[in-house]
């Protein structure tokens, strides 16, 4: 009986080391992401943008990421808009997760956008882009929503995956001022809003302490201004998150990649390389924008020096990959 209680604990042992051995391999294996945002505006974009989707499937990439806004302010906020959107995205040949921007949403108050209330429409927004357990595209991948926890229940576009070990998520921040400043309605909307922001990100690097993952990615729309100086009314929305961001950022001492739209310009860079609170884990991408219909390769690979290696691919125009 001691020889076989021997033997059981020598296998266990190899199982556990054969565990970690792939657990191990699944972190160092080296992958891309696409990320895309604030497209299409205009028809001839939703024709450039169907082709990049489709050039997209030659490329070796795990998932696309579109951070918002996939029409303009001046369009129509309409149950058809979205149904023609949710058709082009379920289109992609790779995994495709939406994060919503303010013109998806937040502005369809206004006579150009249709007069509708926002939250009404952000309702409608989440039963037609983020329910179930998985992303769009023909391809999908799983992911968890905070929709799950009841006491978040209404926050189904706040999604979270990983792939090895790396952990990702989104979170429903918006363009302009996240709707702070726009009227008590607006406010107390923001106000619940950022709670449930702030418990996702909080469980997000969890998670990644949890899985002692080499890194997170965190997508958002809106461009919180991290150039301006703190308690600049411009940063009014983003100044709860920013804080929220560096404090789980230090604690978590590895590489942090926030990822948004809104400024529809290219631009990357270390907003908190320097002074006393200095976080040189911290890295920003934003992406490219309408009237630009081009994409941001992210290249993950824990055997390098940097984590993530940011390219952005300019590429073409030409909508010829539809023929």
């Amino acid at each position: 009986m001691a020889g076989l209680s021997r033997t059981l604990a020598v296998g266990l042992l190899l199982i556990a080391a054969n565990s970690v051995a792939r657990a191990q391999e699944s972190t160092l294996r080296p992958f891309n992401f696409a990320v895309i945002g604030d497209t299409p505006y205009y028809p001839h974009e939703e024709v450039y943008l169907k082709g990049l989707l489709k050039s997209l499937a030659r490329e070796p990439l795990e998932f696309v990421v579109h951070v918002g806004d996939i029409k303009s302010g001046s369009s129509r906020c309409d149950d058809a808009l979205y149904a023609s959107r949710r058709e082009l995205f379920a289109s992609s040949p790779r995994p495709f997760v939406l994060v919503p921007g303010d013109n998806d949403w937040s502005d369809c108050d206004r006579s150009a956008g249709g007069g509708y209330d926002p939250v009404e429409r952000l309702a409608v927004l989440r039963r037609v882009f983020f329910q179930g357990g998985f992303s769009l595209g023909m391809q999908v991948m799983q992911v968890e929503r905070q929709s799950a926890d009841p006491a978040h229940a209404d926050y189904a576009e706040h999604a979270r995956w990983t792939v090895g070990t790396v952990v990702f998520l989104t979170l429903n921040i918006i363009g302009g001022t996240n709707r702070y400043g726009s009227g008590e309605a607006a406010a107390r909307e923001a106000r619940e809003r950022t709670r449930a922001v702030s418990a996702w990100l909080r469980a997000g690097f969890e998670r990644a302490r949890d899985l002692e993952a080499p890194g997170i990615v965190i997508f958002f729309h809106g461009d919180p201004h991290l150039e301006i100086a703190p308690g600049n009314p411009r940063r009014r929305g983003y100044e709860a998150f920013l804080t929220e961001v560096a404090t789980e950022a230090r604690r978590f001492g590895k590489p942090v990649l926030l990822i948004h739209g809104d400024r529809h310009l290219y631009k990357t860079d270390q907003p908190w390389k320097e002074g006393a609170l200095a976080l040189p884990n911290v890295t920003r991408v934003s992406t490219f924008g309408s009237p630009y219909v081009n994409w941001v390769r992210v290249r993950v690979d824990s055997s390098g020096k940097d984590l993530f290696r940011i390219e952005p691919e300019y590429g073409s125009l030409d909508p010829s990959p539809l023929q």
